[in-house]
């Protein structure tokens, strides 16, 4: 499990993972932070154009066989304030 810590500037938090099946993230904020997350890369993301947004102490999960291929890419997460925190769990496809 991966955490990062999330401010009001973008942050890549896990890269690009062709072997991912699944991932989940959960805002492990204490101070009342909303994380807003997106399969992208850092660069342009906002509060306004991300595609999903996490209430603190809420999880969201993605599966491969359901959400599709996007979910392996690169995920890029930025909050309405300092001091966010975001983790992040991921299961790869065994070979």
């Amino acid at each position: 499990m991966g955490s990062d810590a999330v401010g009001v500037a973008p942050v890549n938090t896990v890269n690009y993972n062709a072997g991912r099946k699944t991932i989940t993230f959960t805002n492990r904020s204490t101070a009342g932070q909303i994380i807003y997350l997106d399969n992208v890369r850092p660069e342009g993301l906002t509060t306004l154009n991300a595609g999903y947004i996490l209430s603190p102490g809420a999880a969201i999960s993605f599966l491969l066989d359901q959400d599709g291929p996007d979910i392996q890419g690169p995920w890029s997460a930025i909050a309405d304030a300092a001091g966010g925190l975001l983790y992040s769990k991921e299961t790869n496809i065994r070979r």
